[in-house]
């Protein structure tokens, strides 16, 4: 009996979107993303908080192609959907701003394998970013 109850609470847990979010959502991821034809190197920092909601830092950084692209960071936070692998991310404040940056958003999804993401970034000019999750 105990462990029919204890099988039936990490389901209903993991159904809510707690242990099994929280282990897919987490974590650094790395890609890249387009804006204004350029291609930067981006790294999100995700940390589930709670109740389907996600905090992330958004670094970006020069990859070899890009020329005039330095580095920067900001914060973010958000939401992230474990039935559907929905991750929507708002920009919030700035860590290290460069000279005529802005902020950005992200709207994109995690695979069903949990190890990539892909989607688009929302800002005139950008179009789509892709990443995978660092083991």
């Amino acid at each position: 009996m105990v462990l029919r109850l204890t099988c039936l609470a990490l389901f209903l847990t993991a159904a809510a979107g707690g242990v099994g979010a929280a282990s897919i959502v987490n974590g650094e991821w790395e890609g890249t993303y387009t804006c204004l034809g350029s291609q930067t190197g981006l790294r999100l920092k995700l940390t589930d908080a709670g109740a389907l909601k996600v905090d992330a830092r958004f670094i970006f950084y020069p990859t070899a192609k890009p020329i005039g692209i330095t580095f920067g960071e900001f914060m973010m936070d958000g939401t992230f959907n474990p039935q559907t692998g929905v991750l929507d991310l708002k920009a919030g404040g700035w860590i290290k701003r460069p000279i005529n940056y802005v902020t950005v958003d992200l709207q994109g999804a995690i695979g069903s394998d949990g190890s990539t993401m892909t989607g688009k970034v929302v800002y005139p000019g950008c179009t789509e970013f892709t990443a995978i999750k660092i083991p």
